[in-house]
C-alpha cells in the first residue's frame, strides 16, 4: 500500500494510503483521462506553531465525519500527486497506525 500526497484545486494537501488506482480512457474527438484514485486514511498536511515560535508538520483528518474512510478522488480534480518524503511519511504513519514508531505526530522544518 503506497503513501502518497494530493495537491486539490483548493490548495489543500492532502495524505493518505492508496489502495486503488483506475484509468479509465474515454473515446471522444479528444481523449480523456477519466481515471480515479482511492485514499483511506486522509489527512490535511498543515503547519503548526509549536513552542519556540517554530513551525511543525501536522497532520489533521480530512472527512471528519471518519477520518479513516476510503474516498474516490477523480484524478481530473487533482492539481499534482507526489511520493512524501520519508521524514513526512513517517510522522503520518505514526498517527494512522496502531503500531508504535519512533517518529512523532508532528516534524519540525
Amino acid at each position: 500500500m503506497n503513501v502518497i500526497c494530493i495537491q486539490l484545486p483548493s490548495g489543500v494537501e492532502i495524505i493518505g494510503r492508496q489502495v486503488e488506482q483506475k484509468s479509465l480512457l474515454v473515446e471522444s474527438e479528444t481523449a480523456q483521462d477519466t481515471g480515479t484514485i482511492t485514499l483511506e486514511k486522509i489527512r490535511v498536511i498543515g503547519l503548526q506553531e509549536v513552542p519556540g515560535g517554530k513551525l511543525a508538520v501536522s497532520f489533521f483528518p480530512w472527512a471528519v465525519g471518519n477520518s479513516d474512510a476510503a474516498i474516490t478522488f477523480h484524478e481530473g480534480r487533482i492539481v499534482t500527486s507526489y511520493v512524501p518524503e520519508k521524514t513526512i511519511e513517517d510522522g503520518y504513519m505514526s498517527q494512522t497506525s496502531p503500531i508504535v514508531t519512533s517518529a512523532g505526530p508532528a516534524i519540525k522544518i
